[in-house]
């Protein structure tokens, strides 16, 4: 370890202390590295200008609605708001409850408490900004609105209250889940079922993992600061919020899609060797690519919908997504033992598949059947 690069002292908090050191090696990063850390710091204050006038832009639009809509259901509006504050407090304290028992401070025979005394005022203070945002926002609102609406103490106080009882009832929320004994022999008990799931659970744990860890890699920021240049100079701020929105959302889809897929060629190449069939093995890994699959699929038939497309024409273009996705899943799965050359197989049977549809549209999906189930057979081939 580097002399510089800060510790947290064996005394006193070692929660506070590990975020003191923390932050402190944090700093250090950024002033050895200022003009990357300028361009980070002038990226981010730009996504927080530009989220906050889209903000006031929806809030100059809809600001009577929403006070009508607060006048009326009043009472299911700040349980929702009430809802959505738990949702923001809940992750985080369960995630410091996971600390405490299998971190690696967990050892300190003060760290029990350690953590959630830090986990507690943390929280409160998560509780106190979402308090400040909802303030600011009632009170923009109520500015914006058409006429003149006075803001009594009955409209800001729920804002204020909120929050508080969210954090006043979080401990009850974040207890972790006792184990009986029972559960645990049961789940000691070896049995195929048991074993099958847990298999399962991990290839898809695998995928998921692997799509975490490449979510926000520099590509991915890029990739952003390109879609950013794309919008036209004269576009509002709705516009250009609605262009981040859906452009972040196809980069992580098509992220998670190629972490799916290298997962597929990774588990096959380690476990090559072991006494397993195909078949089951194939199943598991297309859970997650068939749930994006068909998740970008509705996707694609909403948008297409809204944006003026008959619905006949969008359900076309969603089922054509779909047959080109799901081909080019199976060549992966076809030919996940040899990945050198999948992206030109599984390119060719595309090109196949709308070729050959092209000279006869109508059987379309006739051809995607019969290149379907090809591409299954061989995946279900034992490896070479």
């Amino acid at each position: 370890m580097s002399p510089s690069i800060q510790s947290p002292a064996p005394h006193g908090n070692p929660v506070v202390a590990a975020r003191r050191a923390m932050w402190a090696n944090l700093l250090k990063e950024v002033v050895d590295r200022p003009a990357l850390s300028g361009l980070v710091g002038l990226l981010g204050l730009a996504s927080v200008v530009l989220v906050l006038g889209l903000l006031y832009s929806l809030a100059q639009a809809h600001a009577g609605t929403v006070l009508v809509w607060l006048r009326r259901w009043g009472a299911a509006a700040w349980a929702a708001v009430f809802l959505l504050c738990l949702a923001g407090l809940v992750p985080s304290a369960r995630r410091d409850l996971a600390e405490a028992a299998s971190g690696w401070l967990s050892a300190l025979p003060q760290m029990p408490w350690a953590m959630r005394v830090w986990s507690r005022w943390r929280s409160f203070g998560l509780a106190l900004m979402q308090a400040v945002f909802l303030l600011a926002a009632l009170v923009s609102v109520h500015r914006l609105a058409p006429g003149d609406v006075d803001l009594t103490v009955f409209d800001w106080l729920p804002a204020f209250v909120v929050p508080m009882l969210a954090w006043l009832i979080l401990p009850l929320l974040a207890r972790p889940q006792a184990t009986s004994s029972a559960s645990r022999r049961s789940r000691s008990r070896p049995g195929g079922r048991c074993v099958a799931r847990e298999r399962r659970s991990v290839l898809s744990h695998w995928q998921w993992t692997d799509y975490k860890s490449r979510r926000w890699t520099a590509g991915m920021r890029w990739s952003l600061g390109l879609l950013v240049l794309l919008v036209p100079a004269g576009a509002s701020f709705l516009q250009v919020g609605m262009t981040l929105l859906l452009g972040a959302l196809l980069l992580q889809w098509l992220q998670f899609w190629t972490s799916s897929l290298r997962v597929v060629v990774q588990a096959s190449s380690l476990t090559a060797a072991l006494p397993q069939r195909p078949g089951p093995f194939v199943l598991q890994l297309c859970v997650l690519p068939a749930l994006l699959v068909v998740s970008l699929a509705l996707f694609v038939f909403g948008l297409a919908a809204l944006m003026g497309l008959s619905v006949p024409a969008a359900l076309v273009v969603a089922l054509a997504l779909t047959g080109a996705l799901s081909l080019h899943a199976a060549s992966v799965l076809a030919w996940r033992h040899r990945p050198r050359l999948t992206g030109l197989r599984s390119t060719s049977v595309l090109l196949t598949w709308g070729t050959l549809s092209q000279a006869a549209p109508f059987t379309a999906p006739l051809i995607w059947l019969g290149c379907f189930a090809w591409l299954l057979r061989l995946a279900a081939r034992e490896a070479p």
